[in-house]
């Protein structure tokens, strides 16, 4: 009967979260986040915090009976252990080199120090080495926390599975070796490995005074290869012949925000602090613009949380994801740090405009003006050398026209900005949307098995459309590659063209050209990887939180390897956010179905 009551409460209450985030749907797109929003976030953080440990200690007590060890402490310890590790992470200040291993080699050494000096008196605490250990564990849990609700399902599983096996292997063995094996573990993660410089050897082929960096949301590297052996991609396959294409691994949460600024940074979403489409500055953000729970250090805490939020109607409450949330420094950042220039146009939290050495041109400059007379989509003249006129997209959907229009903005301001022969940047990078729109709005039905034979013919010759109007950009980049430039395209997922999408990871594509790449050559690679490699190609040192190597398969020669340094994040920006960019991104987001409406 205890556990039915258990089981209930555990089913009754996100409901009527539900249903009260549904009555209070009124406060859609507020400049703040009203009281009640706060109160779900903070209520929806413990209830996550209390299911991982009551999933956690079912387990571990099974298991202890089983070893006939003592488990009567588990869910006090794992509590107090929890209360303990949040303590430490309100004390410890964010910064751009944050990482979990760190926040957890000092938590080990405070607990260490409490569990050393009750351990010489363990007469008087006869339970003490279940509760040392217990604490290091909850410590351990807590910080892993942002992984155990993500999609797909079996990520909670394996991880309750995996802590749980963590924690009895600890019970079990000697307090002496449980203290031992923590002490290594801190002196491993807090060793200043970044203070020694190695002398490197030199390369045999000259960095490139140019990157230019393509991204294509959603673009699957089955449609685009096909396609282009078809003939119907004559760039594409241009690239393929002479240059490097392959597929590159997304996230395990494949959402654009995640995964675009993870290839802009370098870094996982825990470490760049975007962590989702909404409610993203929880780390290290001005105090102005979001919760009074920015003070918490650690963005992982309240992860289970927002993620619920974003599916549910509060979400509207939240703001969007914003440049200014971005916790590690995107390349450009990194380039400007150098001395040099960039150029931004378009790509995921990229309002409000950064300000940088060259020219940032945010996505919402993109997406400022309105449709007008159904077919058309005003371009003005936002930069210099961009001519006013109108674009006819009447071929495409309806539903999908702001975004193939928002496509050609970007295409028609890069490819000026780009070609100006007086431009000193060695960084251009320009973001599409139209692929992942279309994916989203109409993709889902061509590989349905419910979907007519004429509407799935009807549907393919539209994607197929988008693909080549890519194709059609991409000439004109190809176009504007010397023996001095880099041009490298990626995805950040690919698409299953039916109920899927791209809910579970599905690998993006990737592709290099430019004097000096391995011609013909074919890769696979992650997400962690193309920002080192365009410091790397630029002759740039790489950031020392890196968490991959550059691709030095891509190239015919090795170029020159530089020492890593420590880069600052951005703290710069134009201009704060305006109620007119929330209502509008927040209405993108329900129209691409990441919020419900």
């Amino acid at each position: 009967m205890k556990h039915l009551k258990t089981g209930i409460v555990f089913f009754v209450v996100p409901l009527l979260l539900e249903l009260s985030a549904y009555l209070f749907r009124e406060n859609t797109y507020p400049g703040y986040l009203p009281f009640f929003s706060k109160f779900l976030v903070i209520f929806l953080t413990f209830f996550y915090f209390a299911i991982l440990f009551v999933l956690i200690g079912v387990a571990a007590t099974a298991f202890l009976r089983l070893l006939r060890l003592n488990p009567a402490h588990v869910f006090p310890a794992s509590f107090l252990g929890l209360f303990l590790a949040l303590i430490l992470s309100r004390l410890l200040p964010y910064d751009s080199g944050y990482s979990a291993p760190r926040l957890f080699a000092f938590g080990t050494a405070a607990l260490l120090g409490v569990g050393a000096f009750l351990l010489f008196h363990r007469k008087q605490f006869p339970e003490i080495r279940l509760f040392t250990v217990e604490c290091l564990f909850s410590l351990v849990a807590a910080v892993s926390l942002s992984h155990l609700f993500q999609f797909p399902f079996l990520n909670p599983v394996m991880a309750v599975f995996m802590l749980t096996g963590l924690f009895c292997l600890l019970l079990y063995l000697p307090a002496r070796y449980v203290v031992l094996l923590m002490s290594f573990l801190v002196l491993l993660n807090s060793y200043p490995y970044s203070k020694f410089k190695l002398k490197l050897p030199g390369g045999s082929q000259q960095a490139y005074q140019r990157v230019i960096l393509i991204g294509i949301d959603g673009l699957s590297p089955e449609v685009t290869f096909n396609l282009a052996k078809e003939g119907k991609l004559p760039h594409f396959l241009e690239i393929m012949k002479g240059g490097v294409s392959g597929t590159i691994r997304t996230l395990d949460v494949p959402f654009s925000p995640l995964v675009w600024n993870t290839i802009y940074t370098g870094v996982p979403p825990q470490q760049h602090g975007i962590m989702s489409f909404t409610f993203n500055g929880i780390a290290g953000a001005p105090p102005f613009l979001s919760l009074w729970l920015d003070n918490w250090s650690n963005s992982d805490w309240m992860h289970a949380a927002v993620k619920t939020l974003n599916r549910v109607h509060v979400a509207r409450t939240l703001p969007p994801a914003l440049s200014l949330h971005r916790q590690s420094p995107a390349i450009w950042n990194m380039v400007d740090q150098n001395g040099f220039d960039s150029i931004v146009v378009g790509g995921w939290t990229t309002y409000p405009p950064e300000l940088i050495h060259g020219i940032f041109v945010s996505d919402f400059a993109l997406a400022s003006d309105k449709p007008v007379n159904g077919s058309y989509y005003p371009v003005t003249k936002d930069i210099d050398g961009v001519m006013t006129q109108n674009i006819d997209i009447s071929a495409s959907p309806s539903e999908i026209r702001q975004y193939a229009a928002k496509d050609e903005r970007a295409y028609r301001i890069s490819k000026s900005l780009f070609s100006n022969p007086n431009s000193k940047a060695r960084f251009l990078t320009v973001y599409f949307c139209s692929v992942d729109a279309f994916g989203h709005h109409y993709g889902t039905r061509i590989d349905m098995k419910s979907t007519s034979e004429a509407e799935r013919q009807q549907l393919t010759a539209e994607r197929e459309n988008i693909y080549q109007k890519m194709d059609t950009y991409l000439g004109d980049y190809l176009s504007m590659i010397d023996d001095h430039t880099l041009l490298i395209l990626c995805s950040d997922h690919g698409f299953h063209y039916d109920k899927r999408q791209h809910n579970y990871p599905v690998d993006g594509t990737i592709l290099f050209y430019g004097k000096g790449v391995a011609a013909k050559t074919t890769l696979q690679t992650n997400m962690y990887a193309i920002a080192p490699t365009i410091l790397y190609a630029l002759g740039l040192p790489p950031s020392e939180v890196f968490q991959s190597k550059p691709l030095r398969q891509a190239f015919q020669a090795r170029l020159a390897d530089m020492n890593p340094r420590k880069y600052q994040k951005n703290t710069s920006f134009l201009e704060i956010r305006t109620p007119e960019f929330e209502r509008e991104k927040m209405q993108e987001l329900m129209d691409l179905q990441y919020i419900n409406h």
